[in-house]
């Protein structure tokens, strides 16, 4: 059985440690993209609460203010 040289066994750990980093960064850019979903379904949810106190405030009913935009307009399940 031969025997393995220093060099070869730098160049796995150094192999090893790149593809560690690559596995790392795309961990990272996957929770990075979920923090931007979730803080985008967070804006909208405020936008709709803002509304929905708006006309608690007034006279203005939101349900019939919403049922005049028409059939196609959905409120739940916007983000796939």
């Amino acid at each position: 059985m031969k025997k393995v040289s220093l060099n070869v066994w730098i160049q796995l750990i150094g192999l090893l440690s790149v593809l560690g980093g690559l596995i790392f960064v795309g961990l990272e850019m996957r929770q990075s993209q979920q923090i931007a979903l979730a803080a985008q379904q967070q804006a909208r949810s405020e936008v709709l609460i803002d509304m929905i106190n708006t006309f608690s405030e007034g006279s203005e009913k939101f349900h019939t203010t919403i049922e005049a935009f028409g059939e196609d307009l959905y409120l739940e399940n916007d983000i796939s």
